[in-house]
C-alpha cells in the first residue's frame, strides 16, 4: 500500500470517527452496508444542497425567464407563455397566476405549518 493510499483510508476513518483498524474490521465485516451508508450520505447532502438550492434561488430567474405551456382548449395545440413578452406577462399572466396559486406552498413549509397547530 502507497503511502497516498494509506492517507486515504487514515482519511476516512477520521471523517468516520474511527481508528484504520476500526474502519479496516468494519469493511471486512459488513462492506455493503458501509457501501450502502457511504452513498446514503453523499445522496442525502446532495438533495439537501439541491433542495436549497431550489428555495433559496430559482434556478429559471437566474436565467431571467419564467415561462410555461398549456394546451389550447379549443385544438390542443400548446399556447406558450413566457416572461419574455414582458408587457403580457407583468400585466396579464403574472397576477393571473398569483391569485390561482395564492393558496399553495412548497410541500416543506406547509407540513412546519401543520406541525404548529
Amino acid at each position: 500500500m502507497t503511502k497516498e493510499e494509506y492517507a486515504k483510508i487514515r482519511g476516512l476513518a477520521s471523517n468516520m470517527k474511527v481508528s484504520v483498524s476500526g474502519l479496516v474490521k468494519r469493511a471486512l465485516i459488513d462492506i455493503k452496508r458501509l457501501e450502502e451508508e457511504a452513498y446514503d450520505k453523499g445522496f442525502n447532502n446532495g438533495v439537501g444542497w439541491a433542495l436549497n438550492y431550489i428555495e433559496e434561488k430559482n434556478p429559471w430567474e437566474s436565467c431571467g425567464v419564467e415561462e410555461f405551456t398549456l394546451p389550447c382548449p379549443r385544438y390542443g395545440k400548446p399556447m406558450l407563455f413566457s416572461s419574455r413578452f414582458k408587457e403580457e406577462w407583468e400585466s396579464k399572466v403574472k397576477p393571473i397566476l398569483a391569485r390561482a396559486f395564492s393558496g399553495w406552498a412548497h410541500t416543506r413549509c406547509l407540513s412546519k405549518v401543520k406541525g404548529k397547530t
